[in-house]
């Protein structure tokens, strides 16, 4: 895993530059944080056995990192097996799903933006 390598970057943002790329635009523009700004970070800290200061830096960004890593447990077996994860998946409310994902990643966003900015 890419993140077990990055040192978490102690400004909560920027880790992705240490793989050569650039800062972030957005921030630069905005004077804040982008919606994905401290995902790297918050996987760096969760890579690193560091999940309170994963979930401190980015909460979104947390959660995404423990879908990743729920995926490449469920995930392989399911295709060994022939298994339709969208069969599984055809009696969800996606309208929800998808309102409540969008919800919690702004929500994260404002919390990122109030740490980083302050108001």
């Amino acid at each position: 895993m890419a993140a077990f390598v990055l040192e978490p970057d102690r400004r909560g943002v920027g880790t992705h530059e240490q793989l050569g790329l650039p800062p972030c635009g957005f921030f630069d523009l905005a004077g804040g944080p982008c919606p994905s700004c401290g995902f790297t970070t918050t996987f760096a800290y969760a890579a690193h056995l560091r999940p309170l200061d994963a979930l401190a830096n980015q909460p979104f960004g947390f959660f995404v990192f423990l879908l990743a890593c729920a995926a490449t447990v469920v995930l392989p077996p399911a295709v060994v097996r022939g298994v339709s994860l969208f069969a599984l998946t055809e009696r969800w409310r996606w309208r929800w799903v998808v309102l409540g994902l969008v919800s919690a990643w702004l929500a994260a966003w404002a919390y990122k933006w109030h740490i980083t900015v302050g108001f």
